[in-house]
């Protein structure tokens, strides 16, 4: 705090100064103002303004001032802003005060050509949704919309609302960079307004990937900037094995997904990591920009690697992607931070492999950084010790309490139901040692949404443990979540 009140002191200080200075003899010029020539008043070399600038600046000063002010006192609207990064373009239309987020504008909102739209408003914002892609529309906002406060639209508004073509894209569909070797029809890409793509593949070796970040890359739009940085850009370790361009079924405006044959561009799958970059294959696009880009890195394999780990060491289970079976005759190597081998071990396809906790225990660079995998097929995987593990000590992990002595799983055929429709309800009982409860009498209790009882159907017996229950709603059911009971008699 003693600091910030020098600051101020020397503020106000130099301040002072400079009217002082200012305040001289008629023969001494104000600092800050040169002579005027004939254009009037000029900004002074040393980087102060003008008389004339200073004043322009008061006068929008004032303006703002006032348009705020008269925004206080009348509900008006503003411009329109849009988003057009989903599949279908947004127009927002912002107001001057918060609008209802629970009302419904539609009576208020003319559409020219007609069309149904649908509207969800957000502070000062009223998106409409429903609009397309190289589509014009004008929407009337109609005297007496309402902001939240209660103020009103004093007069209606017009409103053209205008969308160009969505802006070319492409990216890799979903998320991950594990690429199955088994059953995958390639890698897929997504495309919107692209009828050409450069593709370029690159293989990162295994002794290279400790010292890289294995990421999902990025993915830009045309007229956008992507750039990988550091220990996630491959390009000073890695060696280009493929480029080509492939052709797109384009449909104008709408995302189409094509699969690139990954697998069948490399002559052999060896250890190691790809990392593949999607460009449109436009050029000369001026002032519209780069061309749309993707990167990602790729792992091919059918190796699944999963690390559990605790005080007495690191356990690695290795599964297949295909058949989710433990995979045997795996070469795990748990290396360092400086590539150095901490430990070796070899899967047996029924437990987990363990690297003993001494191994886990370095400093420094010895620290250890990823474990990777050799498998009998060729296949690689990387299992990257730095990212955050799942912790599960913070969650509810240890199951639910059985009832005692019986215990029961009620269920329906289906979730949903409408007035009228019948529920079908089936019940297994079970006793502590999960053997079925036979020949025992109870009832089936159904509970409206206000948790009065709705209707009671006794059972006499329980035919292998299990008994049904068929019940039909009125026709004049309340909306809301319904229950039903199961009790049993002698407990």
């Amino acid at each position: 705090m003693r600091n910030f009140k020098s600051v101020l002191v020397a503020a106000g200080f130099a301040l002072t100064l400079g009217l002082v200075s200012a305040c001289g003899n008629g023969n001494d010029k104000p600092q800050g103002v040169m002579d005027t020539p004939a254009g009037g008043p000029v900004a002074a070399q040393d980087g102060t303004r003008s008389a004339a600038d200073l004043r322009r600046i008061e006068e929008r000063e004032r303006l703002r001032q006032e348009a705020a002010a008269e925004n206080e006192k009348n509900f008006a609207y503003l411009r329109y802003r849009t988003d057009m990064s989903g599949a279908a373009p947004l127009a927002c239309l912002v107001f001057s005060a918060p609008l209802d987020p629970e009302a419904d504008y539609s009576p208020y909102i003319d559409v020219t050509p007609r069309k149904r739209l649908t509207y969800s408003a957000n502070g000062q914002d009223l998106c409409v949704g429903g609009l397309t892609f190289s589509d014009s529309r004008t929407l009337t906002l109609k005297k007496g919309l309402m902001a939240d406060d209660g103020r009103e639209l004093e007069a209606d508004e017009t409103v053209s609302v205008d969308f160009t073509d969505r802006p070319p894209y492409v990216g890799f569909k979903g998320s991950g960079v594990i690429l199955p070797r088994h059953d995958a029809d390639g890698l897929p890409i997504e495309t919107v307004n692209v009828d050409t793509v450069k593709i370029e593949v690159m293989r990162v070796n295994d002794r290279a990937l400790v010292f890289k970040q294995i990421t999902e890359g990025f993915t830009r739009s045309q007229g956008g900037y992507g750039y990988l940085y550091g220990d996630e850009n491959p390009r000073d370790v890695s060696e280009k094995i493929w480029e080509g361009e492939m052709d797109i079924e384009n449909k104008q405006n709408a995302a189409v997904l094509t699969s690139f044959p990954l697998h069948e561009t490399l002559s052999e799958l060896e250890p190691g990591a790809y990392f593949v970059a999607i460009t449109d294959a436009r050029e000369n696009l001026g002032r519209e920009g780069p061309p749309a880009q993707a990167q990602r890195w790729i792992i091919m394999t059918d190796l699944a690697l999963t690390s559990y780990q605790g005080e007495t060491g690191l356990d690695v289970v290795v599964r297949s992607l295909q058949t989710a079976e433990k995979v045997g005759d795996v070469e795990l190597q748990l290396l360092a931070y400086n590539n150095e081998v901490l430990g070796t071990t070899t899967t047996d396809g029924t437990k987990a492999a363990r690297f003993d906790q001494a191994l886990l225990n370095g400093e420094g660079n010895l620290r250890p950084r990823m474990v990777v995998a050799y498998g009998p097929s060729g296949d690689y995987a990387v299992l990257d010790l730095e990212r955050n593990p799942v912790d599960l000590s913070s969650e509810n992990t240890g199951g639910r309490y059985a009832n005692y002595p019986i215990d029961g799983f009620v269920y329906t055929e289906r979730g949903i139901y409408r007035p009228g429709e019948t529920i079908y309800t089936s019940a297994m009982l079970r006793d502590e040692a999960a053997r079925a409860v036979t020949d025992r009498q109870g009832r089936f209790v159904v509970y409206r949404p206000n948790g009065m009882e709705a209707a009671r159907e006794p059972f006499t017996k329980t035919a292998l443990g299990g008994v049904q229950f068929d019940y039909e709603l009125p026709k004049t059911a309340a909306r809301g979540m319904w229950r039903i009971d199961v009790e049993v008699d002698g407990l």
